[in-house]
């Protein structure tokens, strides 16, 4: 069992979530359970970590990706791991559960309909058009529209008329919030390491470290 950063964001001052997927070889898995985290080797400051939300499936989900394709991700994600998760989230797609790709920026035009997020593949069980889709989803642009990004997604899925839906953005697993108990300087670059106990049924607890890197705001 591994797992993957995939991405953070600043929730109020001091505190910053990441989201985190726990992975069998290049597949995300929904059987894992996030049983704790902890944080290490941080390069300014002091912080803990909690697990602020754990992995769920429900079985054939409709499910879109939307992917922050904003500048901060030239620092949040240099090694590109939200691609990673985007390729594995398409590889792991049935015919039967049906995906959609998105991406979010300020400097991107959004696609006709939406408010903020560019549409790259509308809901398909294909994974090659999903694969191709992520490739073109995951670029560094403008600011950040979050919150009318995720409207667009929320009103797509409803479109479906399915039931069983959920939005995938780079935080594609659960949910990891770093709160500071002593807070760098803003503007500070820092990297540090996530270690997180997961657990599978039937299996022994795994211990898996995740590096992440985040500016201080």
């Amino acid at each position: 069992m591994s797992g993957a950063v995939n991405g953070s964001r600043m929730v109020v001052q001091d505190t910053y979530q990441f989201s985190f997927t726990p992975l069998s070889g290049e597949t995300v898995t929904g059987t894992a359970q996030i049983e704790s985290a902890a944080v290490r080797n941080l390069s300014a400051g002091e912080a803990t970590v909690n697990v602020c939300g754990n992995v769920k499936t429900n079985g054939d989900p409709t499910a879109a990706r939307t992917l922050d394709s904003t500048g901060s991700m030239s620092w949040n994600d240099p090694d590109d791991r939200r691609r990673q998760a985007g390729h594995a989230f398409a590889k792991r797609r049935r015919k039967e559960e049906m995906g959609a790709v998105l991406s979010f920026d300020a400097t991107t035009g959004p696609s006709e309909g939406l408010r903020a997020a560019y549409l790259w593949q509308n809901f398909t069980g294909n994974q090659g058009l999903l694969t191709a889709a992520v490739n073109h989803a995951t670029f560094v642009g403008g600011n950040t529209p979050l919150d009318d990004a995720i409207l667009d997604v929320s009103d797509l899925l409803r479109a479906t008329g399915k039931t069983n839906t959920r939005i995938l953005s780079a935080e594609a697993g659960g949910c990891l919030e770093l709160q500071f108990t002593r807070t760098p300087v803003a503007g500070t670059v820092l990297t540090g390491e996530l270690v997180v106990t997961l657990k599978e049924d039937g299996k022994k607890s795994s211990t898996v470290v995740s590096p992440f890197r985040v500016t201080v705001q």
